[in-house]
């Protein structure tokens, strides 16, 4: 959450961000043009939104089952609610930070991110038993 939280201050910007990527991307691939090092570093910094809360949402899974010891389904409710919460005061927080815009698109990448973990570990999860982690948890 700190991580996430420091990429809402002006250093996770779209100037500085789009300035390294373009500076790794203009060192490795020499051909591509302006507008397709632009349009490259959109899919990677909204990969990275969805990624972000992805890892969020798994790590909010794992917290409520190991350390609260919650059953899986109210682990990942809790960590689906949680993950978009975060992603909501996230780009709350933006609106107020100077050089930084609030975006709703950001909020829907992050829930998708958020929801596609949730799926993957529901599925997982209603697996015949003995093979659901809380079968494994119990070995």
């Amino acid at each position: 959450m700190i991580l996430i939280f420091s990429l809402s201050t002006p250093l996770g910007g779209w100037s500085h961000s789009q300035s390294l990527i373009e500076t790794l991307l203009r060192a490795q691939f020499q051909f591509l043009s302006l507008d397709q090092l632009h349009h490259i570093n959109l899919w990677v910094r909204k990969g990275a939104h969805f990624s972000e809360y992805a890892m969020l949402t798994g790590l909010g899974y794992w917290m409520g089952r190991v350390s609260f010891k919650l059953p899986w389904r109210r682990a990942l409710i809790m960590a689906l609610a949680g993950s978009i919460l975060y992603a909501i005061s996230d780009e709350f927080h933006q609106s107020f930070v100077p050089g930084r815009t609030a975006q709703g698109l950001d909020v829907l990448i992050d829930s998708f991110g958020a929801s596609t973990v949730v799926l993957l570990l529901y599925t997982w999860a209603r697996k015949p038993e003995g093979s659901s982690p809380d079968a494994a948890s119990a070995s």
